[in-house]
């Protein structure tokens, strides 16, 4: 299955994901036939982490 990010993780900016991906920080998604970016289940999940654990450290 895959993803839209807008629908599920609404409050992160495109920019924030591109520098998750140019830093290696979650897996590079893979490209459909017209080179939209495709997210998966564990790209959500490696996005989610690296969310929960920025809030954390901020508290």
């Amino acid at each position: 299955m895959f993803y839209l990010l807008k629908n599920f993780l609404p409050a992160l900016s495109r920019d924030t994901i591109r520098y998750y991906e140019k830093i290696s920080l979650i897996s590079p998604p893979q490209r459909d036939i017209n080179g939209y970016k495709i997210y998966t289940k564990i790209n959500l999940k490696e996005i989610r982490f690296i969310s929960s654990e920025k809030n954390w450290a901020l508290h």
